[in-house]
């Protein structure tokens, strides 16, 4: 892999693995060689979702406390891509997303079963999300109406227009606010909606998460390897004497790809 493809993977793809696998308490869907090296009275040790560890590891998972569903906003992120083949390989069968048109056929290669227009209403998801209706249990859900579960909702963006947008679908959803999980990347100032849903700010530091941190590089291993998990697709900006240009063009919006500088 070239180093600058590889360059993109560390910060976003750790986010996203403690959003799905830390904070929500969805087992992590190691693979075969990297599931050899844990027992599995391990795996969620480190879980705060499940206070008996490993006692409740079940292989493979089940996600049916989700309905099978998880909606990722800003799949085309660099975050958002790794949430949504983190997704893929867990076993969620309905993978919705939202994204701007012309990154809609690339999140389906990702994983992604549904793909929205960012123009789309909390509405137009929801009733996708819903697994009590037809569309739902066409791809497998198959869960009978009034069936308790806990939508889930990844919002891979983190701003106060995204996040009230999650909250509005969740609430679609359900009545029951703390039945409602929204994980973000954590900003610096605490989002006005965290009464109205199970908020979950992600901390994505090696250093502090260390039960969690190695399972992810010994699975990010053998998941790359096998084709499992791509990195971001990159654009180039030249050398860090480009810097400003690059900045610049982050600020004005950069879609589906990565930028990438390189050292003269």
């Amino acid at each position: 892999m070239p180093i600058q493809e590889a360059s993109g993977i560390a910060m976003a793809s750790f986010t996203a693995f403690v959003g799905l696998f830390h904070e929500t308490g969805a087992e992590v869907p190691l693979p075969p060689t990297a599931r050899a090296h844990f027992s599995e009275d391990s795996f969620l040790d480190y879980n705060p979702m499940d206070p008996a560890g490993g006692e409740n590891y079940q292989w493979p998972p089940d996600l049916s406390k989700f309905g099978w569903c998880i909606t990722v906003l800003g799949g085309s992120s660099s975050v958002g891509q790794f949430m949504i083949q983190y997704a893929r390989i867990a076993g969620f069968r309905k993978i919705l997303t939202t994204a701007s048109s012309p990154n809609h056929a690339y999140l389906r290669t990702l994983g992604a079963t549904h793909c929205f227009d960012r123009s789309a209403t909390a509405a137009d998801i929801a009733a996708i999300a819903s697994p009590s209706t037809p569309q739902a249990s066409a791809v497998g859900t198959n869960q009978p109406h009034g069936t308790e579960y806990t939508p889930l909702v990844f919002d891979a963006i983190g701003s106060t227009q995204t996040g009230t947008m999650a909250v509005e679908m969740l609430s679609l959803l359900t009545p029951d606010p703390m039945s409602r999980i929204l994980v973000s990347p954590s900003v610096e100032e605490i989002p006005p909606f965290v009464d109205e849903v199970d908020y979950r700010g992600i901390y994505a530091l090696v250093g502090a998460l260390w039960d969690i941190s190695l399972p992810y590089f010994m699975a990010m291993e053998e998941w790359l390897a096998a084709g499992d998990i791509v990195p971001n697709r990159i654009q180039l900006v030249g050398t860090v004497e480009q810097a400003q240009e690059a900045l610049t063009m982050s600020r004005r919006g950069v879609s589906g790809v990565k930028l990438v500088m390189t050292m003269p």
